[in-house]
């Protein structure tokens, strides 16, 4: 393709950083199956120039390693067809600064996203995927910032991060909890548990329980396996409106009700039709069922986004359980799975803010 003078001085002014020589440019076309619209690749200096029509839509990108980031996972995978599409895609969510893309598609979605803040660290691990750097923002700056600042700013979306580290659990990966609002979460996750061994055989295929638990006693790490992952370090299920199912951590406060967990029956249908008295808020996988892996030998866990509209209190997150607020503020602040078989703790993980 060539391009025409004027056009080379618009590229020239709108990004510092493409050099004006036309024998340094490379190009390739694609076809845009959603819009009808050919697409333009220009590559330079290790850049990616990839963008429509509309040069205000323009995404530049750079790669940054083999594997994906170690770090900063946003969750929400997608399968896509291009590396354009997948910048486009982290273009559009807020906070974004990296992605990695699978050209082989080895995985039922090949499209991850990072947190910019993040960085984007190298674990050399799933060499599949190619990570890239976006250069800069097809989103117009707002000319007023809107003011995010406060905890207690209901709008704000505050983000948690459960995350796996291989070298301590033989998992890899990481599980997001976000609240937008008082009460109003989602849950999104991508978890490798291919090199996980369990001490007794559990059948991961069969799938994961998974709860959000009162407290994190193992210092000096954030995530552990097996009896790290017991009562005595992370309490139990978080359940500050007294559902109280057995592995409740509100046993005196049930007791003093007359609540049996025998009398616990927490379901997806139940929840689903908003009976929500019936669930544990931290009962994750009795509010929406097990958490199940890709296939029987390929034991990566990979959620998209489920939404919770009873899901833990921001002012509960990592509260001192034995001086409570207003009202009742049992704190949350670390995540279970359990073998879906037996019960299990497997493996868990402090959810960092």
């Amino acid at each position: 393709m060539k391009l025409s003078q004027p056009a080379l001085l618009l590229l020239t002014c709108t990004i510092g950083t493409i050099d004006a020589r036309i024998s340094n440019i490379k190009t390739t076309k694609q076809y845009d199956e959603d819009d009808g619209n050919h697409k333009t690749n220009i590559l330079m200096d290790g850049m990616i120039l990839s963008g429509g029509r509309n040069l205000n839509d323009v995404n530049v990108f750079s790669f940054v390693h083999d594997g994906h980031c170690a770090l900063g996972w946003m969750g929400n995978n997608k399968k896509v067809e291009t590396a354009d599409e997948c910048a486009a895609i982290c273009s559009k969510r807020e906070g974004c600064g990296y992605f990695a893309y699978d050209a082989s598609m080895s995985y039922n979605k090949n499209c991850a996203t990072y947190f910019e803040s993040d960085g984007c660290p190298d674990d050399d691990l799933l060499p599949e995927y190619k990570a890239y750097k976006i250069a800069t923002s097809p989103t117009p700056v707002p000319s007023t910032a809107p003011n995010n600042s406060s905890e207690d700013n209901n709008d704000a979306q505050t983000v948690y991060k459960a995350r796996f580290h291989e070298d301590v659990t033989g998992v890899s990966g990481q599980f997001n909890l976000k609240i937008k609002k008082e009460n109003h979460a989602s849950y999104q996750w991508s978890i490798n548990a291919n090199n996980f061994e369990s001490p007794n055989t559990c059948d991961l295929s069969a799938g994961l329980s998974y709860h959000i638990h009162s407290f994190w006693n193992n210092n000096y790490k954030d995530s552990a396996i097996f009896s790290d992952c017991g009562g005595p370090n992370l309490g139990g299920h978080y359940d500050p409106f007294l559902a109280c199912s057995g592995a409740t951590s509100s046993v005196a406060e049930c007791a003093a009700l007359g609540r049996r967990s025998d009398d616990y029956s927490c379901d997806t249908t139940k929840y689903l039709n908003g009976e929500y008295q019936f669930c544990e808020v931290g009962d994750l996988s009795g509010k929406f069922g097990k958490m199940m892996p890709n296939s029987a030998v390929d034991l990566t866990f990979e959620g998209e986004e489920i939404l919770d509209y009873f899901g833990p209190l921001k002012a509960n997150y990592d509260v001192n359980y034995d001086a409570p607020e207003e009202g009742i503020t049992k704190s949350w602040v670390s995540i279970v799975f359990h073998c879906a078989s037996d019960g299990s703790r497997q493996f868990c993980a402090k959810l960092i803010r």
